[in-house]
């Protein structure tokens, strides 16, 4: 007589021996599809993910930073992509949103939709015949033709045209206008860009509707060359005489002597402070000379953040030497400036003492977690965990927040230099150009 333990015993041992029948009869014969989850922030439900040295999530505001997210689904062949939301302020803790704005928790991020269009933006997806016209009007030029309208672009300026056309090919998409079978220029009229202006500034500030527009504009002379919309540059000229900034200005500049007082202030508190660890005190110490090569040479964010020692900081003579090559700078113009005299022993303290610590990297976080060192690189800039440091201005901006009650962003240090210019030494205002980069190639062998 069989016992219910017994039978149970019996229907297990069944189930396991048909268990590859079932395999092979429905899995097999089905299609896996593979979605990935995101989200348009600086982390997303996996906390503690950023610390990881290969994420990318921080780059959640950079177009290069989608791009790459795209080309990683398509080389695993996902299907899909899910990024989730929030549409509103979490209001109910303490009966309102204060809390939550307070601590940044979870606040509705950018539109869907944008993201989409930086995802969606490899000019690869675009219809064969965009992408062929495309691909000819920014080749080279050779010794007896000349190259297209784009061929002189560097690859920031035609990854930026690329986008500003994709958001267009997408809004004709969204609106049942786009034909593909129809050339570039017969897309567009009148109606058509007067409903794109009339979208983009219910949603976007008048200053990225201008660069829209502009891009379309510079897209339209690489895929069209033949078609001469003498109205669409009249637009561009109206709109940019709309343009409003979207963040008052000049409240947020500071005289550039009191930046230089910042940075110094951030190393010498760095180098007496016996209380941090020697990785905090490198961090603080790595900071303030940031802001202080910033207000001696007010570089662009890119350009600092991509100093490598030996080809972007080179000492010659026995003096410090900034060096970028034409197609490392905006204006495609060589630049080479001396480094002050005043930063030479705190950049030299900054490579002897700190960098070195940096480099080290967090290899133990706690007892239980050992995180070997990170590869050697060339990066003047080492972030804590040994890595070139990519969320430069983030660092510069938290600082001068604490400082000033303002955050002063990489860029504004050009706009104090050159103000500071104009109200102490008026006389010598030609400078000013120079700082903010209008004056072509230079070699700029004096302090500011």
């Amino acid at each position: 007589m069989s016992s219910p333990r017994r039978n149970a015993r019996r229907r297990r041992v069944e189930d396991r021996q048909r268990i590859p029948r079932v395999i092979d009869r429905d899995l097999m014969t089905k299609q896996i599809r593979l979605n990935a989850f995101e989200m348009n922030c600086v982390a997303h439900q996996s906390p503690g993910l950023w610390r990881h040295p290969r994420d990318r999530s921080r780059d959640y505001w950079r177009l290069d930073g989608w791009v790459a997210l795209a080309k990683t689904r398509e080389r695993g062949l996902f299907d899909g992509l899910f990024l989730a939301d929030v549409l509103g302020v979490y209001d109910v803790f303490r009966g309102g949103p204060e809390a939550a704005l307070r601590r940044s928790h979870r606040p509705p991020p950018e539109e869907a939709r944008d993201c989409l269009m930086k995802c969606c933006s490899v000019i690869k997806d675009w219809p064969d015949r965009d992408r062929l016209l495309w691909e000819s009007g920014v080749e080279g030029s050779g010794l007896f033709e000349n190259g297209g309208a784009g061929a002189g672009w560097s690859a920031a300026s035609r990854l930026k045209t690329a986008y500003g056309y994709n958001s267009w090919l997408l809004w004709l998409a969204a609106k049942n206008l786009y034909d593909p079978n129809i050339s570039p220029a017969d897309r567009v009229t009148r109606e058509r860009v007067a409903a794109y202006v009339s979208e983009l500034s219910a949603a976007l500030a008048s200053y990225t509707v201008l660069c829209r527009i502009q891009e379309l504009y510079d897209a339209l002379r690489v895929v069209a060359p033949e078609w001469n919309p003498n109205w669409l540059r009249q637009l561009y000229r109206t709109l940019r005489a709309q343009v409003r900034p979207a963040r008052e200005k000049l409240s947020r500049l500071k005289p550039i002597g009191e930046l230089t007082a910042l940075g110094e202030r951030l190393m010498e508190e760095a180098d007496s402070a016996s209380d941090r660890s020697a990785r905090r005190r490198a961090a603080a110490y790595r900071d303030g000379l940031m802001i202080a090569l910033l207000t001696y040479r007010p570089l662009r964010r890119k350009n600092l953040a991509m100093m490598r020692l030996g080809r972007h900081l080179v000492k010659v003579s026995g003096s410090w030497q900034i060096l970028f090559a034409a197609e490392e700078t905006k204006s495609h113009a060589p630049y080479e400036a001396v480094l002050p005299s005043a930063l030479t022993p705190r950049l030299e303290r900054y490579l002897d003492v700190h960098r070195p610590v940096l480099m080290r990297g967090r290899q133990v976080d706690n007892q239980a977690n050992v995180r070997p060192a990170h590869p050697e690189h060339d990066a003047l800039w080492v972030s804590e965990w040994g890595t070139p440091l990519n969320f430069l201005g983030e660092r510069i901006a938290a600082r001068t927040k604490a400082a000033f009650g303002q955050s002063v962003l990489p860029h504004l240090f050009r706009d104090c230099a050159a103000t500071s210019i104009a109200v102490d030494n008026p006389k010598n205002i030609g400078d000013a150009s120079l700082v903010l980069g209008y004056g072509g190639a230079h070699d700029d062998r004096k302090a500011l």
